[in-house]
């Protein structure tokens, strides 16, 4: 705490991960018969990520404004191997800043403006081209050349009392989506994987009101709204989808 208004906060954190998976499986041709290893699906995987950051963030409030800002480097290790062969073999690092800025005329009134940066990485499910069957033509998999997702988002709000407003807005480079169709015609299988996007536009409102007719009786309703734009490609050609959608809730409570 450097003075009333001045805080300087600075941090460093670091996280291990290490994972082993041993997948085998084999086939029985005929009853009572030799089981085969089948190669495609039989490996020994194995993932060490390490990840490092140092952080330092400053708050500043003057007068009826407050304004806190911070920056966040990490790096990356990460190290994906099946039997002799390395998967993924990715060393990278990143910046984050983070902006808060707070004004608060009085008690019954505040305006607030945020922007943030932030990571999706992807989990060893997601890498790791381990099988799950759902039949014997279609099974789950990972994807060794799923990349990390990167977001950056602002939001803006308004309170009165207890009536809140808030717009938000994000962008997604590279988004991960699960549970994407892959076909071989040439083996009749169907694979699902985790798959990145191309990009994914966000636009968000809400707005919460509490009413209270008498002293026992609180009545809370909330609308929201949302806008979504996917950016991606499938079997090699451009795709966009939009979607518009809304939600009304009301909770009474005596």
């Amino acid at each position: 705490q450097i003075n009333k208004s001045l805080r300087i906060e600075t941090g460093v954190k670091a996280t291990f991960s290490q994972f082993n998976n041993d997948v085998s499986v084999e086939n029985q041709l005929t009853p009572g018969g030799d089981w085969t290893v089948l190669p495609d699906y039989t490996n020994r995987y194995r993932l060490r990520e390490d990840i490092s950051a140092a952080y330092g963030s400053l708050r500043y409030d003057f007068g009826n404004n407050s304004l806190q800002a911070g920056l966040r480097y990490e790096y990356t290790n990460s190290v994906l191997t099946g039997g002799e062969e390395t998967l993924v073999d990715r060393h990278y690092g990143n910046l984050f800043p983070t902006l808060f800025y707070g004004y608060d005329p009085n008690e019954k009134h505040h305006f607030g403006l945020a922007y943030k940066r932030r990571i999706t990485r992807p989990t060893f499910n997601d890498l790791a081209p381990f099988v799950i069957f759902l039949d014997p033509n279609t099974y789950l998999s990972g994807n060794a050349a799923l990349q990390p997702a990167f977001t950056d988002g602002i939001k803006a709000e308004y309170r009165y009392k207890s009536y809140l407003l808030s717009l938000e807005y994000s962008r997604d480079d590279n988004p991960i989506a699960n549970f994407q169709p892959t076909i071989d015609p040439d083996q009749n299988r169907q694979t699902f994987i985790a798959a990145n996007m191309k990009s994914r536009d966000n636009v968000g409102m809400s707005f919460t009101a509490p009413f209270h007719p008498t002293p026992w009786w609180e009545i809370q309703s909330n609308l929201t709204g949302s806008w979504q734009n996917i950016q991606t490609t499938y079997e090699g050609r451009p795709v966009r989808l939009q979607q518009l959608s809304g939600s009304a809730y009301i909770g009474q409570t005596f």
